[in-house]
């Protein structure tokens, strides 16, 4: 729209207070209208107009800000754009404004209410989440971005509003990578840096979560502490179990929750945790909400907004009138109110829209209504308060009318999490039209109704909910088959407006249940759901109802076949479940009916186990270990930890400022001889901003690349290169243990892989050469540079690649077949097994397979790349957990010396050995962009892109067979084992006591010196209670046929060592002036644990306090080393008790001169006498090479009729050795068992047949929640243990309580061989890895299992 510059006036100003300024006023004229818009901010009082206004000119609202209040003067359009405007903190405002130059009214948030300088910013982006706002824009990074998806929580603050109408607040948890920041106009936001902070004051909150050691890595630890600090906010006495529940939209990958729940549960009341005493939780010092929001509600929550960016304009009407008019204008835009649908649309399946409405501020969609008749819910009314308004009417009402409303809070407790119900809408749960909905079956099978509206004659809306006026044609539609026409459409039309949703009572003589089925409780969408309602006429025969329920059988009916394309798959089992479903609900009817009618219920009692759902309590943990304290000094390293974490303050690779700005140089200037001596003055040399890398990845998972074309990707804005192959000055290829990769696809292939290839293809005669180009699908093929990441991303996706594809293999079976293997099969022997197996008096065969594992460490993969000046010099920033290695591959890719790249670690959001060599995807490309451009490169993989490219622990299958005698004793094994390593090596690579190793004995050519693993078994076995409670399960079992109990205990060995020449590592220990110490690592990082641990050491062996100490970030060293796992611990802590050795023979000569005098005061002597206080500590392979053992027992509870699954107690014995720090090793302990139990029980990953990947993010792949750690869980720690070679003779424990729980999995396999005694099936059977709910529940093959099993589904 052309525009013009008409006139150019004067505006004149109170000039009685001071520092006023004048102020330049340009009117322009845009086609019909003429604005008034301001060139810069300016602080006033008043306003004054000089001039004549023509006729037609119509003023914009403008905003006259001050330190104390915002002033409105002047008139105009009311539904002129705003310019969007946060105050960030509510002393002194911090204004950014961001808004159309002609258009421009404000839009304003408060956050965290702290003092800071007023600033303005143009142009809102309505794709802009308010997580990547706070992030970057006002550098309050202590949220993190883990998922953009709202699955993990890692994001959480916490959002106030203000209720006019009831003058209450409201405080609420919301995900802020999901929800854009033009939502939080007029609203408070608080982040963690908001609540306490070392500098400051500790909020309780994050006090009482590090003394409880309740973080490990830290990443989670800041959405942890929103999630229960807005839980206080709105109820400072909560109890154990909303708790619990307000942490479930939070996941932790490393400490296993209890902890964190240890740490929360303090504050409930009664509290009886047993726990010492806590400071005070005093509610009426928290924050007030600010003033300036609750007196000005309605200019910031009464007026509509515009705000428009290049790509997208949003809208937020504030009337019923408005919003019809504006879908009326625009039928393609999409309604927003909690964003979470529209945010994975965008995300995840790539969509984009250009126009948005949000309706939370129209009046009319946010009302909630009663009748006798039902209760009716506008569109905008958010899940949790539809919880909380049926929670109300169930409490009012009588049970006979309830109970419609009782079966949708069954399902509503798991719809998706506390973050997401705060926020998610019901109107668009509805309009979605997702098949997996919780909520659109129960609607249907409710008789639900539904109001819509759109614009057109004049008519009055329905009196529930107002009796205004509105030009708009409304229409009443039920919630049934021909309300969804097909997958994700409704039958509405484009400019519909669906007004409201009524949920009628029901009947007394009505029975209505609601049912989910999910991979897992909290967090999940279904993979089956279910409404069911039944109404009987008056003065039925309660018999009828009986006749067929007491065998276990269902009435004849039309079942309901599930397409093999349906979506998420899992046919049979959501089959199965549907008649499952059913025939609880049947049962639960009959019951019903007999209670109803005064007649006792003839269900016969081991039936009735299918009426009741598992039982999630709140775990309750006992630990049992040796009193070291005496021993060792006092500590709280681990609290100083974690409180940086809980605080936010914990600095990550993406918390790091852009490098763009200045350098600062030293220059001694000597031309000048007019001065009388050498000055020293600082320049700042102009350094060039930071560039953002986005991978460009194959789609193909084999194929030769025909072409690959970044032109158009090159002519988009801000985008400055596209690196390839070409560009890498020195080697191209890249792997560990030797070359198998390469940096960027290329006409380079590994000869091997020629060799596989041509083998696999002979046959068919397909010719294989050097032009192969992509050999996986994530393949790196090139990469896009530019000024910022959302310009790269979408840069990367606009390169043209044309592919040749060819025949491929996923599966072990099909390498298998086509030998198509990485080496030659490695092989263990111990004498002559097929002589031994003919001695056998049995011989056992059979297949075992376990499924891959995502790491899914919170932290996704990154690098910045900050190159040097003339030198050639490079600082690397990374993630990783083995530096040196990094360091060494990225020379030889660029072609330098080990001196020229400086590899430096920050704290990493997790690891779990993922990070070892997969972390060279991002290091590698940036690196090279970085040396090429002379800019500093941030490459940060999306969670998406991540696990795209990173791979898994690796899959296996297994043919066993194994001879042993009449007594049980094993005389021979035979195993061959198969590992996925994908498309490249890199780092892949029932017991019973009478066969248990023992002292002396040698296992893989090591003696067991000092082993105990007999001892953890009998001590298991006595804590665990094992013998009363195997009869107590077996009695449990028997009277009961749809709920089945397992218990299973296991026994675990593993070897600690790794090859000598790639695991070493060092550190310095540096003693300051003043008494301080800096731990250096080099060569690694050392995790939590080995940090905590390499304090502790200091402090013990010099007598120092360990406030004293401090571990400093780690760099790369001269010596290979991939720590990761249990062995990181114990070489870091020899590397350093190495060190110490060395300074406390140094400082022993004045010890041995004055030892009563404090630490700073021999550091003095020491220095006075020109001791070295600096010194190096060095650890190998060959000081590391023991046994760690321990056992595990658990008991599960399987719901046979549907899957699930929970453990109901766990008890660890472990010999850990002697630890100073036992909450430590039992954090590790319980943190990987629960990583253990997502690998054997739960997590599904799942790729489809051409190789794409179809768990990509936590909203398909599901980690353990909170709900699923065992009820009770025990961990006893073996004392009286000396161990030699070993840090202060402790042992790692994390990688063998990731195997201890495969007593999860064995026990869930006691239960299912239960289940399926009952249905007649007493043979062997195999269960695989992960035993999901669909696994277990198509194992225990009963008669609902039958009738999909076997057959064709359509």
């Amino acid at each position: 729209m052309a525009m013009r510059l008409l006139t150019r006036t004067l505006v004149t100003l109170d000039r009685n207070r001071r520092g006023l300024r004048l102020w330049d006023v340009v009117v322009l004229i845009m086609s019909d209208a003429r604005y008034l818009v301001t060139q810069e901010r300016i602080k006033i009082e008043r306003i004054k107009i000089v001039g004549r206004v023509g006729p037609g000119l119509c003023l914009m609202r403008v905003i006259i800000v001050t330190q104390e209040r915002i002033k409105i003067v002047g008139h105009g359009d009311p539904v002129l754009s705003l310019m969007l405007v946060i105050i960030v903190n509510q002393e002194m405002m911090k204004i950014v404004g961001r808004g159309d130059p002609v258009l421009s009214l404000m839009l304003v948030i408060i956050v965290n209410q702290e003092m800071m300088k007023i600033i303005e910013e143009r142009n809102p982006d309505p794709c802009l989440s308010l997580l990547d706002y706070l992030r970057h824009k006002l550098r309050q990074t202590g949220s993190k971005a883990a998922c953009a998806e709202g699955g993990c929580g890692a994001c959480t603050v916490m959002l106030s509003e203000y209720d006019e109408k009831t003058e209450k607040v409201s405080h609420f948890a919301v995900l802020a990578c999901i929800l854009p920041v033009c939502c939080v106009h007029g609203l408070a936001v608080t982040t963690v840096e908001g609540i306490g902070s070392t500098k400051t004051r500790l909020h309780p909150v994050q006090k009482r979560l590090a003394e409880a050691s309740g973080t490990q890595c830290g990443f989670c630890a800041p959405g942890m502490v929103m999630s229960m600090y807005a839980l206080l906010r709105n109820n400072p006495e909560p109890s154990e179990d909303q708790i619990r529940r307000f942490l479930d939209g939070n996941v932790c990958r490393c400490t296993g929750y209890r902890t964190i729940l240890d740490g929360f549960r303090t504050f409930a009341k009664p509290n009886v945790t047993g726990t010492k005493h806590h400071s005070s939780y005093d509610p009426t010092q928290e924050s007030i909400f600010p003033p300036e929001l609750k007196n000005k509600w309605n200019f910031y929550q009464g007026k509509s907004l515009v705000f428009k960016s290049d790509s997208s304009t949003w809208y937020r009407p504030t009337t019923l009138t408005e919003l019809l008019d504006l879908k009326s204008r625009h039928p393609d835009a999409k309604i927003a109110a909690g964003n979470t649908e529209i945010s994975v649309e965008t995300h995840c399946k790539g969509l984009n829209y250009h126009v948005f409405i949000e309706v939370c501020n129209v009046p009319e969609l946010r009302q909630v209504s009663r009748s006798p008749s039902g209760i009716t819910f506008g569109s905008a009314v958010t899940i949790s308060n539809v919880i909380e308004a049926l929670q109300t009417v169930v409490s009012d009402m009588p049970e006979d009318k309830t109970r419609v409303f009782r079966g949708f809070l069954d399902v509503l407790k798991w719809f998706g999490n506390t973050q997401i119900r705060n926020v998610s809408s019901i109107g668009g749960n509805i309009v979605t039209a997702s098949p997996l909905s919780d909520l659109v079956p129960m609607l249907m099978s409710a008789g639900a109704t539904v109001h819509v509206a759109r614009k057109g004659s004049v008519c009055m809306f329905f009196n529930r909910l107002t009796s205004t006026i509105v030009g708009s044609a409304i229409r009443e539609m039920a919630i049934d088959p021909s309300f969804y026409v097909k997958y994700r459409t409704t039958c509405l039309d484009p400019d519909d407006v669906l007004l409201s949703l009524t949920i009628p009572t029901s009947g007394k003589n009505e029975f209505f249940h609601g049912y989910k089925q999910a991979s897992r409780k909290e967090s999940c969408v279904a993979t089956c759901n279910a409404g069911m309602r039944v109404v009987f006429e008056d003065n039925s025969d309660v018999s009828l109802a009986k006749r067929s329920g007491n065998q276990g059988n269902l009435p004849a009916g039309r079942g309901t076949a599930i397409g093999s394309g349906a979506p998420v798959g899992m046919c049979e089992y959501r089959q199965s479940l549907t008649t499952s479903f059913f025939y609880k609900f049947y049962l639960s009817v009959q019951h019903a009916l007999c209670h109803q009618n005064g007649i006792a219920s003839d269900i016969p009692r081991h039936l009735r186990s299918a009426l009741l759902d598992i039982d999630y309590t709140l775990p309750s943990p006992s630990h049992v270990y040796d009193d070291v304290t005496s021993c060792h000094p006092a500590d709280d390293t681990g609290k100083m930890y974690g409180i940086q974490h809980a605080t936010g303050e914990t600095m990550f690779l993406d918390d790091m400022a852009p490098s763009e700005g200045s350098r600062e140089r030293e220059i001694l200037h000597v031309d000048d001889m007019a001065t009388s001596e050498d000055e020293t003055l600082h320049e700042y040399e102009s350094c060039e901003g930071e560039l953002f890398m986005a991978l460009v990845l194959s789609k193909r998972p084999h194929g030769r690349l025909v072409s690959v074309d970044a032109t158009e990707a090159l002519t988009l804005p801000g985008v400055v290169d596209f690196i390839t192959h070409k560009d890498i000055p020195g080697a191209k290829t890249w792997g560990q243990p030797g070359p198998g990769e390469e940096v960027f696809a290329s006409d380079v292939v590994n000869v091997q892989t020629i060799y596989r290839l041509q083998q696999h293809f002979r046959s068919t005669n397909t010719t294989v050469g050097t032009s192969i180009a992509v050999s996986c699908r994530g393949q790196t093929i090139g990469a896009i540079v530019a000024e910022s990441a959302h310009a790269a991303d979408h840069a990367a996706s606009m390169v043209n690649i044309v592919y040749e594809d060819l025949q491929y293999f996923l599966t072990i079976k099909e390498a298998i077949e086509y030998e198509s293997f990485h080496g030659a099969p490695q092989t263990l022997t111990n004498g002559d097994p097929d002589s031994a197996f003919k001695t056998c008096d049995h011989v056992l065969e059979g297949e075992a397979r376990t499924a891959p594992q995502e790491h899914f460490y919170l932290e996704t993969m990154g690098t910045l790349v900050i190159p040097g000046g003339g030198d050639g010099k490079m600082e690397v920033y990374t993630n990783t957990e083995s530096s040196s290695s990094i360091q060494e591959t990225i020379c030889k890719v660029l072609g330098v010396t080990s001196s020229k790249v400086e590899v430096k670690v920050k704290n990493p959001g997790g690891t779990f050995c993922g990070k070892q060599t997969r972390i060279l995807l991002t290091c590698l490309p940036a690196a090279v962009a970085a040396q090429k451009l002379g800019r500093p490169v941030r490459c940060v993989l999306d969670r998406h892109v991540d696990m795209t490219v990173t791979g898994t622990r690796c899959p296996t299958w297994a043919h066993y067979k194994v001879g042993f005698d009449s007594d049980g004793n094993i005389i021979a094994y035979s195993v061959n084992v198969y590992v996925n390593a994908g498309m490249s090596v890199d780092q892949s690579r029932a017991i019973r006591l009478t066969n248990m190793y023992k002292t002396g004995d040698v296992a893989h050519c090591l003696e067991l010196s000092l082993f105990n693993a007999r001892r953890c078994w009998e001590e298991c076995m006595i804590d665990s209670q094992f013998e009363r409670r195997r009869k107590e399960v077996d009695k449990f079992n028997s009277e009961n046929r749809w709920r089945k109990r397992g218990l299973s205990m296991v026994p675990v060995r593993l070897a600690i060592s790794s090859p000598e020449d790639s695991n070493q590592v060092g550190v310095i220990v540096q003693i300051y002036l003043d008494g301080s110490v800096v731990i250096s690592p080099v060569g690694g990082i050392p995790g939590h644990d080995a940090n905590v641990k390499m304090v502790q050491i200091v402090s013990e062996k010099l007598n120092v306090p360990t406030s004293f100490i401090r571990t400093d970030e780690a760099r790369e060293t001269g010596t290979r080393s991939f720590d990761a796992g249990m062995t990181t611990a114990d070489q870091w802590g020899l590397a350093v008790l190495d060190a110490c050795d060395i300074l406390h023979r140094r400082l022993q000569p004045y010890i041995s001169v004055d030892s009563s005098g404090t630490w700073e005061d021999l550091v003095l002597v020491a220095v006075n006498n020109r001791v070295d206080l600096t010194a190096s500590g060095v650890c190998s392979t060959s000081d590391r090479k023991y046994f760690v053992c321990g056992a595990s027992c658990s008991e599960v509870e399987v719901d046979c009729l549907s899957g699930e699954c929970h453990v109901t107690r766990t008890d660890l014995v472990i010999d850990v050795g002697r630890n100073p720090n036992q909450a430590v090793d039992i954090g590790h302990i319980e943190g990987a068992f629960m990583l253990g139990y997502g690998l054997y029980v739960l997590e599904d990953y799942q790729v489809r047949p051409d190789g794409v990947l179809l768990t990509l993010g936590p909203g398909t792949y599901k980690i353990p929640s909170i709900g699923n750690i065992p009820s009770k869980m025990n961990v006893h720690l073996l004392n009286d243990i000396n161990k030699e070679g070993t840090t202060n003779e402790s042992e790692g424990v994390a990688d063998l309580s990731v195997v201890l729980s495969l007593s999860v999995f064995f026990a869930i396999t006691d239960a299912v061989k239960s289940a399926r005694a009952d249905a007649g099936s007493t043979g062997r059977f195999q269960l695989d890895c992960p035993a999901t709910p669909e696994t277990v529940r198509m194992a225990c093959q009963d008669q609902f299992t039958k009738q999909v099993q076997n057959h064709d589904i359509k």
